[in-house]
């Protein structure tokens, strides 16, 4: 199956329903839009929660039928204005109604949706990170992935790579044993995202803070980007 283009995930992008039918697609538009944010944002510590504000405050205000953004350059300077601005508004430290410079496209059914400000979403992502990373999420998981997400968490920071975590373990980087080191990752990382959908829904979380957590741990799965499978003596 083709991956979803921009122009498409920006018009899926909406909240969550409760059909798997309806909600299979917005996820996959939330996930592309979030890592063209990503990238947008870079390793700018001053846009750290700006791609997660910006695809929470899509999400909300979605689905989008106009057709203001018929192209991939449209929406890609769409969002490079979101993320500028969501960092702007960030750095002054207090909440605007509205993250773009252009009015937000309408919901397509009225009502329901309450309107998504900086602050909120900056507060929001904090409390995710504290809760999935505490006792209540991670601490409900196997003792093998509470030590792999500790290991993670300082790959996430910036104070080490996985390669140094590698030979921290076994002394030397080579094909099998950073192989081996990935695959606990892998199955502890599908562990905690297990914990977080068990958690959603015990706790029948709404919309936004279901996402919060969902980007949070969206993160984390993040850190394995640029881990090159196969290099090493």
């Amino acid at each position: 199956m083709p991956e979803m283009k921009l122009v498409q995930a920006f018009r899926l992008c909406a909240p969550l329903v409760g059909d798997p039918s309806v909600d299979g697609p917005r996820r996959e538009a939330m996930g592309v839009l979030y890592a063209r944010l990503k990238r947008i944002a870079g390793r700018n510590p001053k846009l750290e929660d700006a791609p997660a504000i910006v695809m929470l405050r899509l999400q909300q205000s979605g689905p989008r039928s106009d057709g203001q953004y018929d192209d991939e350059l449209k929406v890609e300077r769409y969002l490079r204005r979101a993320v500028r601005n969501a960092g702007i508004d960030v750095d002054r430290g207090h909440a605007k109604t509205d993250l773009f410079e252009e009015s937000a496209p309408a919901p397509a059914a009225p009502g329901g949706r309450e309107p998504i400000d900086v602050s909120r979403a900056t507060d929001e992502l904090a409390r995710a990170r504290e809760l999935l990373l505490g006792e209540t999420i991670l601490g409900t998981c196997r003792h093998g992935t509470v030590e792999a997400i500790a290991i993670r968490r300082r790959v996430v920071t910036g104070r080490v790579t996985f390669d140094d975590c590698v030979r921290e373990a076994s002394g030397e980087v080579t094909k099998k044993g950073r192989d081996a080191f990935y695959q606990r990752q892998h199955r502890a990382i599908r562990d905690l995202a297990s914990a977080v959908e068990a958690y959603i829904a015990d706790r029948g979380l709404p919309d936004w803070e279901a996402e919060a957590l969902r980007v949070v741990l969206g993160d984390m799965k993040d850190a394995e980007a640029g881990w090159p499978l196969g290099e090493g003596a």
